[in-house]
C-alpha cells in the first residue's frame, strides 16, 4: 500500500498532470477537427456527425425561423427537418427538442449561418463559457487560484463528460456550469441576491434546479430564491416575446412527456446508459420491475433526508462543503440527468480540493479525497459502456457516495462562506 501511495503521489505532481490532461485535451481537439473535415451530412470518420446533439437545437431554431411558433415542439416536423439537415443518419435516430422556448429563440440567431459554421461558433461559445466559469470559480478559491490556476483549467477541460459528451456532443451544459460558478462566486462575496440571479440562469434546463430549489427553501435562502424568481420572470418574458403564449404554456406538457418517455413509460428511443440519475440507475438495472418504484423511493430518501437536515441546520449562507456536496447530488436526485451535465461536479471537486489543501497548508497529500478525485476522473471513461453491458451506472454510485460522505463531515467555522478579496 505504501508503494502505491508513493507511486500515486509522484503522478499527482503538476508536470505529470499537465502532460496527461494536455494529451486528453489534444485528443479532443484532434477529434473535433477530424469530425469537421470528414463531416458529410450526418456521418464522419469519428462516428458522430459534426455538432452531434447541436443539430437538434439548430432545427428548433429553423422551425422558429419559418414563422410558425406553434410547431416548435412538433415531433414530426422536427424529425423531417432533422433528417433533411443530416440525411445520412439512421431514420430512427432523432434528438427531440425539450428545452424552454427562449432557448430556441436565442439559438435561432445561429440558424442564419450555414450549419457547419453555426456548430463552430457554438463550440467556441461553449468552450468560452466553461473556461470563464472555471476562472470565476477559482477567484473564489484562492488556495488554488494563483499557484495552479491554469493547471486546474486544463484538468477541468480534460474531464470526459465535458470534452467528449458536452463539447464534442454539441450540448448546452457549459451554460449551467457557468451559472453555478457565478452563483458560488457571489455567495463567497456574501451577495445572496446576485447569487440567486446567477443560479436562475439554469432555468434554461429546469431539471438542473430540481434538487437545489427545495434545499434553498429548507435552508431559508429567501434572497437567493428571490433572485432566481427575477431571472425566471425574465426568461418567461423572453419566451412570450419570442414565441408567444401558446408555445410557452405548451412547454410544460412537453417536459412531462419527455420525462415519461425517458423513464420508459412510452415507446421512444432513449439511450438510458447516458443518464446518471437514480431514476435511470434503477430503470437500467431493474427495467419495469414492480420493485423499481419502491427501491427508487427508498434510495432517494437516503440521499434527500440527510441533505435536507444539513440545509435546515445551516440556515445561513451555505458552507462550502455543503454547497459542494449538494452539487454532487444534483445529478443523482433528478428525473433525468445526462452524463454531459455532470460537468457540475467539476466545480464541487475544485471547491473541496481547495478546502482539503487549506487544511493541509496548501499541500496535496494522498488521502481518501485524492482517491475519490482519481475515481472521478477515471470512471466517466467506462461508466456508459459498463451500464449498457451489465446495467450498473457507476457514475451515479460515485457521485452519491462522495456527496453523502461530505454531508456527514462536521462543519468547520473556517470553511463557512465569507467575503473574500478580489
Amino acid at each position: 500500500m505504501s508503494y502505491f501511495k508513493s507511486w500515486l503521489a509522484q503522478r499527482l505532481q503538476p508536470p505529470y498532470l499537465r502532460l496527461l490532461a494536455g494529451a486528453v485535451v489534444l485528443m479532443g481537439l484532434v477529434l473535433a477537427v477530424t469530425c469537421f473535415v470528414t463531416s458529410e451530412q450526418g456521418t464522419s470518420a469519428v462516428g458522430i456527425p459534426w455538432g452531434a446533439d447541436f443539430a437538434g437545437f439548430y432545427v428548433a431554431g429553423q422551425i422558429l425561423d419559418q414563422g410558425d411558433t406553434t410547431k416548435l415542439y412538433d415531433r414530426e416536423l422536427h424529425a423531417q427537418l432533422y433528417h433533411r439537415l443530416l440525411p445520412k443518419l439512421p431514420r430512427d435516430e432523432i434528438i427531440p427538442y425539450v428545452h424552454p422556448p427562449f432557448v430556441a429563440g436565442t439559438l435561432r440567431l445561429l440558424t442564419w449561418l450555414p450549419y457547419d459554421t453555426a456548430v463552430a461558433v457554438w463550440l467556441f461559445i461553449s468552450l468560452a463559457l466553461y473556461i470563464t466559469g472555471t476562472l470565476i470559480l477559482l477567484r473564489a478559491c484562492p488556495t488554488l487560484d494563483l499557484p495552479q490556476r491554469w493547471l486546474v483549467v486544463l484538468l477541468a477541460l480534460s474531464f470526459e463528460p465535458f470534452l467528449f459528451e458536452c463539447w464534442l456532443g454539441g450540448q448546452l451544459s457549459a451554460v449551467g456550469y457557468f451559472s453555478f460558478a457565478l452563483t458560488y462566486y457571489f455567495l463567497k462575496q456574501g451577495k445572496p441576491l446576485q447569487a440567486g440571479l446567477a443560479l436562475g440562469i439554469c432555468f434554461y434546463k429546469p431539471t438542473l434546479l430540481l434538487l437545489m430549489v427545495p434545499m434553498l427553501v429548507i435552508g431559508q435562502q429567501w434572497l437567493m430564491l428571490a433572485g432566481m424568481t427575477v431571472t425566471g420572470l425574465f426568461y418567461l418574458g423572453l419566451s412570450l416575446l419570442l414565441v408567444g403564449g401558446d408555445c410557452t404554456l405548451g412547454y410544460v406538457n412537453v417536459l412531462l412527456a419527455f420525462r415519461q418517455q425517458s423513464s420508459g413509460a412510452e415507446a421512444f428511443v432513449i439511450r438510458e446508459w447516458k443518464y446518471v440519475d437514480l431514476n435511470h440507475f434503477w430503470q437500467i438495472l431493474l427495467g419495469k420491475s414492480i420493485w423499481k418504484t419502491m427501491i427508487l423511493g427508498v434510495s432517494a430518501s437516503l440521499v434527500i433526508v440527510p441533505l435536507a437536515i444539513s440545509w435546515w441546520r445551516q440556515r445561513g449562507l451555505p458552507a462550502d462543503r455543503l454547497w459542494a456536496a449538494s452539487l454532487f447530488l444534483v445529478p443523482v436526485i433528478n428525473l433525468y440527468f445526462g452524463v454531459y451535465d455532470t460537468v457540475v461536479v467539476v466545480q464541487a471537486a475544485i471547491i473541496l480540493t481547495a478546502l482539503v489543501m487549506k487544511e493541509n497548508q496548501g499541500r496535496i497529500i494522498v488521502s481518501p479525497w485524492i482517491y475519490a478525485l482519481v475515481l472521478l476522473a477515471l470512471v466517466p471513461w467506462f461508466t456508459q459502456p459498463l451500464a449498457k453491458a451489465i446495467g450498473i451506472q457507476l457514475m451515479t454510485l460515485l457521485m452519491m457516495a462522495i456527496g453523502l460522505v461530505w454531508i456527514s463531515q462536521p462543519a468547520k467555522q473556517s470553511l463557512s462562506m465569507s467575503p473574500t478579496a478580489g
